[in-house]
């Protein structure tokens, strides 16, 4: 099963491959979306323990805000991350983003890529604040216990 949504979503990935090559803008996005983390990036996700919160859009980010601050408060020894879909999104969790916070756009659900990722990180506990499913995502945190 894993295997057919693998390939669907790649499908997907390369259909959608020209809307990040027109779009120059999205550049950075374009490479997190797909794995690819820059040094300083991997370094601060390495840093410490992390807390990650998936909140795909603008919505999702807004009603995860009271809870960022609760596990904001409760695992002080941790970073916590805030990861999103979208690009409005993703501008909303940077505005709530206190200094040591990470926001960064959750990969494609491909597994080698979400494997690619989650290799790089030490991930405490991860929080995912919607109704979507993300099998590669949720196999591999699984996985890593």
């Amino acid at each position: 099963m894993f295997l057919l949504y693998d390939i669907a979503f790649i499908i997907f990935a390369i259909c959608y491959l020209p809307v990040f090559v027109f779009r120059k803008k999205y550049q950075s996005k374009f490479k997190m979306k797909f794995g690819f983390l820059s040094s300083s990036l991997v370094r601060k996700l390495r840093e410490r323990e992390l807390v990650w919160i998936h909140a795909v859009s603008v919505g999702e980010v807004i009603a995860a805000k009271p809870l960022i601050d609760r596990l904001r408060a409760h695992f002080t020894d941790c970073k916590i991350v805030i990861s999103t879909v979208t690009r409005t999104g993703n501008d909303i969790a940077r505005s709530i983003a206190k200094e040591n916070d990470l926001v960064m756009y959750l990969p494609f659900d491909i597994s080698f890529i979400v494997k690619r990722v989650f290799r790089k990180t030490r991930i405490r506990a991860f929080v995912i604040v919607e109704t979507e499913l993300w099998p590669n995502l949720i196999q591999t945190l699984r996985r890593k216990k």
